[in-house]
């Protein structure tokens, strides 16, 4: 995970099929093991799980056919063996869609940027179709600067190349995909959903409030206290993404993405008031909120790789801050003594810092590599950051008086954001794993692994 360990870049497809056998492996032996969780045929599908299965048949190489099939990695269905089919097999259709299907199906496929249009809004696993010259490919992620980029074509130049992973690409080129880049339009798929993730509170009662949003876009709230977990709470909602949510004086807000990517904000101040729009758009991923000395501050990235905040103070909300580009998922943010930090993956998912001490500073590299989402927090001096890398891996790294240390590797087969608290020197992490369940994983002076179980289903 550091500059030195650097995990394997794109190994989640290994994850969709993992067994008891290769768990324990991972120290996961006689406890409850999470295991990725894998979308069913023609349903919804997170975007890592989308480029984990395009990674999948990259690496084992099938021939170019297009009369001819291989099964996807969790051997549910075969796909033609055509650039259309890997697009068809990276989705998990239950159709054999082409070219010429991507751009009559409206209610399935929905156009992004049209031909010869800006292509920035573009996110990981969208498709770029050309129905001139009958080619898809599949978008993976923009690099640091959000202008290059990566993407998986299957078939190259003489119409025979196995499925290939390209980077450093750019749309100002004359080709990409072997095909001119004015001839491609960009489609979503409606059902590439964001990946999924967890907030958790630890309030001064001593209970654990634990959030995180269905697949359904439903969001739950479980609470833990002395008495164990009670019930999920159905806190409605359609929204999506990982939640924001502060604690204050009895009061709880969560804010999360709705529709057309604007905020959302729910209060529980004695009771759950239902959802109400904030606004915004184009926001992605989740969002990190915080309160302090009676303002909230939220922290979200679009889906142009811009980090923005939104303060809301006696004056009511303000307006969007643009804090710099060049970033994805999820940020952490913390706050301390008029300092605030945000944390968040670049460019091939390294960690990188920006420090607000009464101005904004730019964005400092930590390192690591394959970061997805983050989530920090400010201790007793130290900072504690954790993120899931691309193949489902909690890490951790601390910052205190002697700088940064190395990355610790505290296991699973997890995704999304981690939700995570602190009291009495003791760290809960909180993540989503096997079936779209919630997993808890305790440190008491030592890490625990993740052999308790909070529940539920379908958070992914």
């Amino acid at each position: 995970m550091s500059e030195s360990i650097r995990p394997a870049l794109r190994r989640w497809s290994g994850a969709l099929i993992a067994t008891t056998t290769l768990l324990a492996s991972f120290g996961f032996a006689g406890a409850a093991t999470p295991a990725f969780a894998a979308s069913g045929i023609g349903g919804k599908i997170t975007r890592s799980e989308l480029i984990a299965r395009a990674d999948d048949w990259m690496r084992r190489a099938p021939a170019y056919d297009p009369n001819g099939s291989v099964f996807d990695a969790g051997q549910t269905r075969k796909y033609r063996t055509d650039c259309s089919g890997f697009v068809d097999m990276a989705w998990h259709l239950n159709s054999d869609d082409n070219t010429t299907d991507f751009a009559a199906d409206p209610s399935r496929f929905v156009e992004v940027s049209g031909r010869g249009a800006d292509k920035s809004g573009l996110r990981p696993g969208d498709l770029l179709n050309d129905t001139i010259d009958g080619h898809a490919f599949l978008f993976e992620a923009w690099e640091s600067d959000h202008v290059h980029f990566s993407y998986f074509n299957f078939g190259g130049l003489d119409g025979s190349a196995p499925p290939e992973h390209h980077t450093h690409e750019t749309f100002s080129q004359a080709k990409v995909g072997f095909e001119p880049t004015g001839n491609y339009v960009a489609y979503r798929y409606v059902n590439v959903v964001d990946d999924p993730g967890v907030s958790a509170v630890y309030d001064a009662a001593g209970a654990y409030h634990v959030f995180s949003i269905n697949k359904d876009g439903t969001l739950y709230q479980r609470i833990h206290t002395a008495d164990g977990w009670g019930a999920f709470q159905n806190l409605g909602g359609t929204v999506h993404g990982t939640p924001g949510v502060t604690y204050h004086d009895g009061r709880y807000d969560v804010f999360a993405i709705g529709g057309g990517g604007a905020l959302y904000q729910q209060i529980y101040d004695g009771t759950w008031h239902g959802w109400t729009k904030i606004g915004g758009s184009n926001l992605v991923g989740g969002v990190q909120a915080l309160y302090v000395n009676g303002v909230y501050h939220i922290f979200a990235i679009n889906n142009d790789g811009t980090l923005y905040q939104l303060i809301h103070n006696a004056d009511g909300w303000g307006d969007w801050q643009n804090l710099g580009s060049g970033v994805s998922g999820v940020p952490g943010v913390t706050y301390h003594d008029g300092r605030y930090d945000v944390f968040a993956a670049g460019g091939e998912g390294v960690l990188y810092q920006k420090t607000y001490d009464g101005t904004w500073h730019d964005w400092n590299r930590i390192g690591g590599s394959n970061l997805t989402n983050v989530e920090a927090l400010y201790v007793d001096g130290a900072y504690h950051v954790f993120a899931i890398n691309n193949d489902g891996t909690l890490y951790q790294i601390i910052h205190n008086s002697d700088g940064w240390g190395s990355w610790q590797n505290l296991d699973g087969t997890v995704h999304g954001t981690p939700g995570i608290t602190y009291h009495g020197g003791r760290y809960d992490v909180f993540a989503v794993g096997g079936t779209g369940a919630i997993y808890q994983q305790t440190y008491d002076g030592t890490w625990h692994g993740w052999g308790a179980t909070v529940g539920g289903s379908d958070f992914y």
